[in-house]
């Protein structure tokens, strides 16, 4: 009839959709405000934690960059370590450059000595030769090197009482004498093998490098040699 309106479908429905929310609404709001609560209590402890994650990391990197940046040793004397060397050494100087020559023995040790500052914060321990393939200039055997100790050392790296030993450290802001021997064994004729830089393998902290070192004169051997040259 005109005026009269339709019935709704579901009117009982209807209502309840119209009027307050049904009943579990309201559990379920009350479910989201503990869990919502529960996460305030677990992230408390997961901000903390990550913090100090965090912290752990940057300061284990911090550290990491500070041994790869470390200044890397120098030296400041050079000499030959054989006295025989030592008395037919002849030396000679062209454009701020010194070079000591002595003539080469044959299948003999031979070797030098240089003092080794370490001007960083951190002690380093120099493990050996860092010539690539470990040949050196003078010998195609693998080139000794040992660094002073002994328990009269000072920070200058003196003492009445030294011996050489490798591995060996050098504390930080010090210095020690290091040799380095070879067997000379190179076929150079009548010729010279010159050696102006020195590489050595050094531990700081975990890390490990290969740090060169300019010592201040070259070093020559002159021939005729007497090496089994095939």
């Amino acid at each position: 009839m005109p005026g009269r309106s339709a019935p709704t479908r579901g009117g009982r429905n209807a209502r309840t959709a119209l009027g307050k929310p049904p009943a579990q609404s309201k559990r379920s709001g009350t479910r989201s405000s503990g869990q919502v609560r529960k996460l305030r209590r677990v992230r408390w402890w997961v901000w903390a934690s990550a913090g100090l994650l965090a912290l752990a990391i940057g300061t284990g990197a911090g550290f990491l960059i500070s041994m790869n940046t470390a200044p890397s040793l120098s030296s400041s004397e050079a000499g030959w370590l054989y006295p025989v060397d030592q008395a037919h050494a002849v030396d000679a100087r062209a454009d701020a450059i010194t070079q000591t020559t002595a003539p080469v023995r044959s299948g003999q040790r031979q070797g030098i000595v240089i003092f080794v500052s370490n001007s960083s914060d951190w002690t380093q321990v120099i493990l050996g030769p860092g010539w690539r393939g470990d040949v050196s200039p003078f010998s195609i055997e693998p080139m000794q090197v040992t660094v002073q100790t002994g328990p009269d050392l000072n920070a200058g790296g003196n003492g009445g009482r030294s011996s050489y030993v490798s591995p060996g450290a050098i504390p930080p802001h010090s210095g020690r004498f290091v040799h380095l021997t070879w067997t000379s064994d190179l076929c150079m004729g009548n010729g010279e093998a010159i050696l102006d830089v020195i590489p050595l393998r050094v531990r700081v902290g975990v890390i490990t490098k290969t740090e060169v070192i300019t010592p201040v004169e070259s070093f020559a051997l002159r021939g005729p040699d007497r090496a089994k040259c095939g």
